[in-house]
């Protein structure tokens, strides 16, 4: 079993190592380590209490504004629900939140993870979330939202500069709506 495996085996079983299972994923034996220090993407789903929506919304467009305007290694932080209008396959859960994130490089991710900014929000908002008991680096047992992790390598693609357009003005656009409401 590989490193990437065995870890994932562990955070399935109950009481985890936090720092094992959510800050170091292992690192992949074929990929150059120069090439890990240009981009470090994950995609981590997230499972939002029932009747919490609005609140875990409001509370990730928050993260995601402190993300942006304090993590400036963070190359794209963003936040997804799916799209109950689309036929998706398998259909997700309506209570599914799914992230997109692009760190610098590795170091920047587990900055991330490790920082005030996401561990302040956890903090505040984790009873909005489905969680599970974890443990700390120092082994004391902690109420987590339970997540899924997939560690990326871009093979191909590219983003186009308008989606990055785009994204900004909805950003401008949330952060008018948070100020105003």
């Amino acid at each position: 079993m590989d490193g990437a495996t065995a870890e994932a085996a562990v955070c399935s079983g109950g009481s985890v190592r936090f720092y094992n299972c959510f800050l170091t994923p292992a690192k992949p034996k074929d990929v150059n380590e120069s090439e890990r220090r240009i981009m470090f993407p994950l995609i981590s789903i997230w499972t939002i209490r029932e009747g919490q929506e609005k609140a875990a919304i409001a509370a990730l467009k928050r993260l995601a504004a402190q993300v942006e305007a304090q993590e400036k290694d963070t190359v794209a932080h963003l936040v997804h629900v799916p799209d109950r209008s689309q036929p998706s396959l398998p259909t997700p859960s309506s209570l599914e939140v799914v992230f997109f994130e692009i760190y610098k490089n590795r170091a920047a991710f587990e900055k991330h993870v490790t920082g005030p900014v996401f561990k302040n929000s956890v903090k505040r908002h984790k009873r909005l979330f489905l969680c599970t008991q974890v443990e700390d680096k120092d082994r004391e047992k902690i109420s987590w939202p339970y997540s899924t992790v997939e560690f990326l390598t871009r093979q191909a693609g590219f983003i186009r500069p308008e989606a990055i357009k785009h994204s900004a003005q909805d950003n401008r656009q949330q952060k008018r709506r948070l100020r105003m409401g």
